[in-house]
């Protein structure tokens, strides 16, 4: 059974992440990861979220070893070391917690491969398919960042200068930008009206995604990521 559900994420990954380079898709795949991984905390355990987090986790992987020797060298032993950490402890009252170290070497990590991915050279080249694959990474980075410091107890206040070193407001022009100028192109490479349906759920949740005073609806949220990267799947 485990050989067979591997076939098949090897082969949704090929169909659906064609554009992405395994460093772009592990980012992707541990940020969805993330978000799920902290619906099921907030949800007091619902278990479609933990199933949702062990499918997008095999995808990291995948992911994972595609990546050249360096990115592989820098990364492995980090991610090795944070998936045995991930696990959750359950009270009598169904609540769901685990340890605020761990919390702050999940951030560490997510931050760090998205720093690797923005220092890369092709990461801010404006093209279609640069574009469409920016709005696809980062959308779910900062959606794992609104739900990371909304489950958390303390909110921005353990926040580090390397953890800043992802500014959501900053991310979201980015994303904001990319979405006018894919607009702005009259691509055949996407339809105009799935850019529309795009742009419109972006700004819907951006509130949400940038401000970390705000009440963040994570069901909201949530279901906006998974919905943003469904449209962009065959892209």
């Amino acid at each position: 059974m485990k050989t067979i559900s591997l076939f098949l994420l090897l082969n949704i990954c090929t169909v659906s992440s064609w554009a992405l380079a395994p460093m772009e898709q592990h980012l992707m795949s541990a940020s969805q990861g993330m978000s799920a991984f902290y619906m099921h905390m907030l949800s007091n355990g619902d278990e479609e979220y933990l199933q949702q987090f062990n499918q997008y986790q095999m995808s990291a992987d995948v992911s994972m070893g595609g990546m050249n020797k360096s990115e592989h060298a820098e990364l492995s032993n980090t991610w090795r070391t944070l998936k045995h950490d991930l696990t959750f402890r359950y009270n009598q009252r169904e609540a769901v917690y685990f340890s605020g170290a761990i919390r702050i070497e999940y951030r560490n990590y997510l931050t760090s491969v998205y720093l690797q991915y923005k220092n890369n050279s092709s990461s801010d080249s404006r093209s279609v398919l640069s574009a469409i694959t920016r709005i696809k990474v980062l959308s779910t980075m900062l959606a794992a960042r609104a739900l990371d410091l909304v489950s958390s107890d303390y909110g921005i206040t353990d926040m580090t200068e390397h953890h800043r070193k992802f500014n959501p407001i900053e991310v979201a022009d980015i994303i904001n930008q990319d979405i006018q100028f894919l607009l702005a192109s009259n691509s055949t490479v996407i339809e105009p009206g799935l850019l529309r349906k795009i742009d419109s759920k972006f700004n819907f949740i951006k509130k949400h995604l940038v401000d970390s005073k705000s009440q963040t609806a994570y069901f909201m949220v949530y279901r906006n990521m998974l919905s943003m990267s469904k449209m962009l799947k065959n892209y």
